[in-house]
């Protein structure tokens, strides 16, 4: 039934792939999930708008902050927010530590606006109510059987039970809404096509596509020299995956984590934890007679 009125919207939409900015279409090509090619595609448009300036330095390359009235996305923002924090000078270390939670997740909200706001990602106030309604219909589904069985005398078998709330849970998951508007998942099957010949891409919508520079035919100067660099974007993949991974990871904000116990051990007490009551205070003979007789 879905696929159906989604069949039926595409015949509507425009074969061209429209104008988005790469981060935001190597986004969604990803399916909403954050990845290394998109920060550096972030990168690759702020040098070539002219508010980042990039040079070879002793350990890989050295971006410094560029003044330029060229407008800015909101990731293209939170990306020099984050890469720069106030000083004019940052590089892949420094931008491996400042990528925190905090900084991953103000990323992946401003590519989302961005996607919401073009009418690609659907606004949380419609997703998330209609989650809810749905995850009650289906725990009803699943415990409508137990109720008959417990309040009436059908005395239906777990088979039988299960056959009967197959239907209705298969329904209800039909009415789960997608996370895309049909016209982003309509976007998000021509950029799959893009992806597979990235030769007839511009050069950094490629590269937000995940194209390694070898494709890259005829790139010019879209395609900076850092990013033809291929030990150093095999550096800067490695790093930041592993911040981006870390950071869906861990259950603390910042730059400080929780320590995790395994199943089975429990953490060292502390004194104020201790199991072991406190030691009793003991008076002396004439003390404790007094006491005695006070009481």
């Amino acid at each position: 039934m879905r696929v159906d009125r989604f069949r039926a919207a595409r015949r509507t939409f425009p074969d061209a792939l429209p104008d988005l900015p790469p981060a935001l279409a190597g986004f969604l090509y990803r399916k909403e999930k954050l990845r290394p090619e998109h920060l550096m595609a972030l990168l690759v448009r702020l040098e070539g708008k002219g508010h980042v300036a990039s040079a070879p330095g002793d350990d890989g390359w050295v971006f410094t902050r560029s003044v330029s009235g060229a407008q800015t996305t909101p990731s293209e923002r939170a990306l020099l927010e984050t890469m720069f924090d106030g000083s004019g000078r940052s590089d892949l270390p420094q931008l491996s530590r400042r990528l925190t939670r905090r900084g991953v997740r103000s990323l992946e909200r401003a590519l989302t606006r961005e996607g919401r706001s073009r009418g690609l990602i659907r606004p949380a106030w419609l997703w998330w109510p209609a989650f809810a309604a749905v995850a009650c219909l289906f725990a009803g589904a699943l415990f409508t059987p137990y109720f008959l069985n417990e309040y009436t005398p059908l005395h239906l078998s777990g088979m039988t039970a299960f056959a009967a709330a197959l239907p209705v849970v298969t329904a209800v998951l039909m009415l789960l809404p997608h996370p895309r508007t049909p016209y982003g998942r309509h976007v998000g099957e021509r950029l799959a096509a893009v992806a597979g010949d990235p030769d007839a891409a511009e050069p950094v919508l490629a590269v937000a596509l995940g194209a390694p520079p070898e494709r890259l035919v005829g790139g010019g100067p879209d395609v900076r020299a850092f990013y033809r660099d291929r030990d150093y974007r095999d550096r800067w993949d490695a790093d930041v995956r592993s911040r981006i991974r870390s950071a869906h990871v861990s259950r603390g904000g910042g730059h400080g984590r929780r320590r995790r116990w395994r199943r089975g051990r429990r953490p060292p007490l502390t004194p104020a934890r201790s199991r072991r009551p406190p030691p009793r205070t003991r008076w002396p003979p004439a003390v404790r007679s007094a006491r005695r007789a006070h009481r």
